[in-house]
């Protein structure tokens, strides 16, 4: 696929440079960078690398794996701590120089520089690589479907004058879709390479060339769920930085996942009225109604961690419809609960549990059973196929 480079309209652009503006002036007057600052910058990082993601691993609904998608944004928050603390020691290094500490002018320089590297250069670079990382790996999703009809993998390089040479001694080069080789020479091989991989039933190749890829392209995203194997910027941390950034990464991805809780909430506030629910009856449940209401939703919300799987709440309708009743579990059996008392206060009497499927995935649904009569969900466990 063609990949599309970052496209900033002026007032993001402009927000941007106010940010980095503002980072940078800190930096110097204060010898520190505030964790609101922080935050904002690694955010632009994260949102501008996720949205690559987004772009790159989007197959059929049928086909989309929203754990991968979630693991990978993951290990996009992990990549956007470790640039963020990268950028701001290289700015605590500039401050001195033999020991003293740099006039604002000179400063500003070499800030001004590391600002273009780290914001512009190195970001619509490590953004291509993104969108073509995860295309790949939705692409191997394919090959997996389609193994038993095309059971190998070809390495064909674009094919023009451009081709590194190092790439052009793989090109044809045919091995069979589990080799232990795919495992570290997938495609991007390295930052711009345009290679790429087509499944075909063509018989192996007998030689494989020699070759050894970078360790941070050491990569097939499809098994590791990862789009950068080993971040350069981490290479270049202490123990105690790496420490931090990991922390940090953790911190910020939980409030991207509270961010998409407040989302759906919000958008649960537009279906139901305060006080109101919705109902929905059925032969498949036991007490033939089920109601949802938004503390319903915040509670399943709550139990799940997979970003990706949060939108579940928004088809209960279509996971309704292919429910399957399981058993019944009495409340009086989950005495050594810490919640019991709450659940007995609330009019809780036990559990349905029901299978269903939600976009190819199964899922066991975790039904309360309310003394009143009528069931609401509480949880929602997925299960891979």
């Amino acid at each position: 696929m063609e990949h599309q480079t970052i496209q900033l309209d002026k007032k993001a652009d402009a927000g941007l440079s106010r940010l980095i503006e503002n980072y940078i002036r800190q930096l110097f007057d204060e010898r520190d960078v505030s964790p609101a600052n922080q935050t904002k910058l690694w955010s632009h990082y994260y949102n501008t690398l996720s949205k690559g993601v987004d772009l790159g691993y989007n197959p059929k609904p049928e086909m989309y794996d929203p754990q991968l998608a979630h693991s990978l944004k993951y290990d996009i928050a992990k990549f956007s701590a470790f640039k963020e603390t990268s950028f701001r020691k290289q700015l605590e290094a500039a401050l001195t120089k033999d020991g003293k500490i740099q006039p604002w002018s000179e400063f500003k320089k070499t800030a001004d520089s590391l600002n273009i590297d780290y914001n512009r250069r190195w970001l619509k670079t490590e953004y291509n690589h993104t969108v073509a990382t995860a295309n790949m790996a939705e692409k191997w999703q394919d090959f997996e479907a389609d193994k038993d009809l095309y059971p190998n993998l070809k390495y064909v390089t674009a094919g023009d004058a451009r081709v590194r040479d190092a790439h052009k001694i793989l090109d044809g080069l045919i091995l069979p879709i589990n080799h232990p080789f795919w495992k570290t020479h997938t495609t991007p091989l390295d930052w711009g390479c345009r290679c790429n991989i087509e499944q075909t039933d063509d018989e192996p190749s007998k030689i494989i060339p020699s070759y050894k890829v970078k360790e941070e392209f050491q990569n097939n995203a499809f098994y590791s769920g990862k789009i950068f194997n080993k971040s350069t910027y981490e290479s270049g941390l202490n123990g105690s930085e790496i420490k931090e950034a990991n922390a940090d990464a953790n911190k910020n991805f939980n409030t991207v996942l509270r961010g998409k809780d407040k989302e759906l909430l919000s958008w649960a506030a537009t279906k139901i009225k305060r006080g109101e629910y919705l109902g929905f009856t059925g032969n498949q449940f036991k007490l033939q109604e089920v109601r949802v209401s938004k503390s319903t939703i915040e509670n399943v919300l709550n139990h799940i961690s997979i970003i990706e799987h949060k939108d579940i709440v928004k088809d209960f309708d279509l996971i309704f419809d292919k429910a399957k009743f399981l058993n019944f579990e009495d409340l009086n059996n989950l005495k050594s609960n810490k919640n019991y008392g709450k659940k007995v206060a609330r009019g809780v009497t036990g559990y349905n549990y029901y299978i269903s499927e939600w976009k190819g995935l199964e899922i066991k649904i975790n039904m309360e059973v309310m003394k009143n009569g009528y069931e609401q969900p509480y949880a929602i466990i997925f299960n891979k196929k």
